[in-house]
């Protein structure tokens, strides 16, 4: 009787991990094998500054955050023109657009419907929107809402 190899598949016992071989030719795809995806280290590469957050409303359209969207939220000290932030004015919480002009700070929402606020001594921007997570097939967790 002459000994035969026996295939192994990825996982089973007597893996490539514990020193035997695979039969057979190798995999053309092992050239562009890539690390695994980790979404905590690409979402929220900053875990102790960072938190996420529900969206309500429309006020965001034109800037592709919807009703009910997921957003991952980075609490920083420095904000950009053009900075999309979650503020708080006037005892609400707000998502829009940050804008320096000349000497006065606007939060500019992306929807025509809405204005603009000017942004005084008593608003407070939080933080910058880092990522929105639109959800095709809604599932509803209980997650604090923004507007």
């Amino acid at each position: 009787m002459i000994p035969t190899l026996r295939a192994v598949t990825p996982g089973a016992r007597g893996t490539m991990d514990e020193g035997l071989g695979y039969t057979g030719f190798p995999s053309p795809a092992e050239e562009y094998r890539r690390p695994t995806l980790n979404l905590h280290n690409l979402l929220a590469p900053r875990p102790r500054n960072t938190f996420f957050a529900r969206f309500s409303g429309d006020a965001m359209v034109e800037a592709n955050i919807f009703d009910d969207d997921l957003l991952v939220i980075e609490r920083r000290d420095d904000y950009s023109s053009g900075h999309i932030v979650l503020a708080f004015v006037d005892g609400q919480r707000l998502v829009r657009r940050f804008e320096r002009r000349e000497d006065r700070l606007f939060l500019c929402p992306a929807n025509k419907h809405y204005r603009e606020i000017e942004v005084d001594d008593e608003a407070q921007v939080f933080g910058r929107v880092m990522h929105s997570i639109t959800h095709h097939f809604r599932i509803k967790q209980h997650l604090p809402s923004v507007c």
